[in-house]
């Protein structure tokens, strides 16, 4: 076989493998799970996107059996715990939303913080009647907050996950302290913090 050959076969192989079939009846998928229906177009490396026209909304498709493939391990977990979530498109902070369920089992609460704390995913987790979607008139007045720390109307298991998540906040602060050394303006020597401060 030629060089030539060889590499014009390489070619083709790359190419299939970016490539997704569009044959008649075959679904397609968003790479969090959701079947696309819409329009599509075809890259010039064959693979086919979202939109057609091509956008800065276009999302690459796949089929469900490559569909694993393409997701991160965090994806991976919390599709497998049933958990709705939305992407950022960001490589370094990918998640934008994800959405804590209400009335599950105590250790399903034990798996979500699990999944949440090894892949540092805090800062994406909200309710989906949470108090970032409380008008002020319903947030507690401070000082006399009560137990429905969500504002959703109702004590339940989704008020004692938040209640445990800051605890475990407030204790890692405290016990840590966010930076441990500040320097005092005035003079410019470093002094230690108390934790937290």
């Amino acid at each position: 076989m030629k060089k030539s050959e060889l590499r014009q076969l390489i070619r083709e192989e790359i190419k299939k493998s970016y490539s997704v079939n569009e044959g008649p009846g075959q679904k397609h998928y968003t790479k969090d799970g959701k079947e696309w229906t819409g329009p599509t177009h075809k890259m010039p490396d064959g693979t086919l996107m979202t939109q057609d026209p091509h956008n800065d909304d276009s999302e690459k498709l796949f089929h469900k059996s490559d569909l694993n493939e393409a997701s991160s391990p965090a994806e991976k977990e919390l599709r497998r715990l049933g958990i709705k979530y939305e992407l950022s498109g960001n490589k370094y902070k990918p998640f934008k939303k994800i959405f804590i369920p209400i009335n599950k089992s105590d250790d399903f609460y034990k798996n979500f913080d699990d999944v949440v704390d090894r892949y540092n995913l805090g800062s994406a987790v909200v309710t989906k009647s949470g108090p970032n979607l409380a008008s002020l008139n319903e947030l507690d007045p401070v000082g006399q907050e009560d137990d429905d720390i969500n504002n959703d109307g109702k004590v339940d298991k989704t008020d004692s996950y938040l209640k445990n998540k800051r605890a475990k906040i407030a204790k890692s602060i405290n016990k840590e302290g966010t930076c441990g050394y500040d320097t005092d303006a005035r003079t410019g020597k470093k002094f230690k913090t108390p934790g937290g401060l």
